[in-house]
């Protein structure tokens, strides 16, 4: 279940996520307490960049745990 904490390619694409962000927002990744998946969150101020985050940090889990 917490396997991709430890996961390089996820670990820095939440890396460069919030280095994107800065300041503006932040990125929360964690696994769900009560079902088999990891929910992403972003926040800040443009949707479209939010979107983006969410949507690559999600690819990345999906490829590398599947």
């Amino acid at each position: 279940k917490e396997e991709w904490q430890e996961n390089h390619r996820i670990k820095k694409t939440i890396a460069e996520a919030k280095d994107q962000l800065g300041t503006n927002g932040r990125v929360l990744v964690r696994a769900s307490g009560t079902e088999p998946l990891v929910r992403v969150m972003a926040e800040g101020e443009d949707p479209k960049v939010l979107e983006s985050i969410v949507g690559t940090i999600s690819t990345a889990l999906k490829e590398e745990l599947n």
